[in-house]
């Protein structure tokens, strides 16, 4: 099937609401790039379980008066409290969550103010959460706007936060990733197939075929270094090696097979 809207647009909801998914037993998929360190270029990749995180974002602003950069015990300045937001976010994750049980908290967008001697009245942040297991999941929904909420009052602002979910975790059917690694033995060769041990904490919409019908989503390295194509997904240099292509679509194609006489 052709899906767009895979980006952060929850195109596989629109498919499965337009019934792609009617009278269907099992899905196969594969990844291109270079999404997994454990594999090597030309490898595929499997994982009898959850192979990708849920991918939740949330966005916020501390909010004060604003005032002058000289004067910051007349206007509570929010670009410290974010500072501190930020760093308490770092130890929110190394201390409350269970290190057993991968998740990521990243900040990656903050704006505040434009004059150099002016204290804003507002300090923006925007972010993303990573986790494989519901609860983690749940505490990060939780915690992450706790704390905001804390700092900001710590400080003397207001804050502002929103939670925004996203995809969930990518979770294969231990029967259909097994099938599809073995059809991927048969169509590479042993030697190119290598058994996961670990998810990447990247996210996919594919996940939610995965909640409704049994499947399996694995990897295909595509670099090539000999030809300078080693940048990671999502580098603005990023390529593939399109020689490796025909190996995703015979592997789908194989695996579709198993698949259809073992889910029928």
């Amino acid at each position: 099937m052709f899906q767009a809207g895979e980006e952060g647009c929850f195109g596989a909801l629109a498919l499965i609401e337009a019934g792609v998914l009617d009278g269907v037993a099992a899905i196969v998929g594969g990844h291109v790039g270079s999404v997994a360190g454990e594999l090597e270029p030309g490898q595929a990749g499997f994982l009898h379980g959850p192979l990708m995180a849920a991918s939740d974002r949330f966005m916020g602003a501390f909010v004060g008066t604003g005032g002058h950069g000289s004067e910051p015990h007349r206007a509570p300045d929010p670009v410290s409290a974010l500072a501190e937001y930020i760093m308490a976010l770092n130890a929110f994750r190394a201390r409350e969550l269970d290190q057993t049980r991968p998740a990521v908290v990243s900040v990656c967008a903050v704006h505040a103010g434009e004059a150099l001697n002016v204290i804003p009245p507002r300090a923006e942040f925007g972010g993303t959460a990573r986790s494989v297991h519901r609860e983690v999941r749940a505490v990060l929904a939780e915690r992450i706007g706790a704390i905001a909420r804390g700092i900001a009052a710590l400080h003397g602002l207001q804050a502002e936060f929103q939670w925004i979910q996203g995809y969930p975790p990518t979770v294969n059917h231990p029967d259909a990733s097994r099938l599809a690694a073995e059809a991927a033995r048969e169509v590479l060769g042993p030697e190119r197939v290598v058994e996961l041990t670990r998810p990447s904490m990247g996210a996919e919409d594919f996940a939610y075929y995965l909640e409704r019908i049994p499947g399996c989503y694995w990897l295909l390295d595509t670099r090539a270094p000999g030809r300078g194509i080693d940048h990671p997904n999502h580098s603005p240099w990023f390529d593939l090696e399109e020689d490796l292509l025909w190996a995703l679509a015979a592997v789908n194609l194989a695996a579709a097979e198993g698949l259809a006489l073992h889910f029928k």
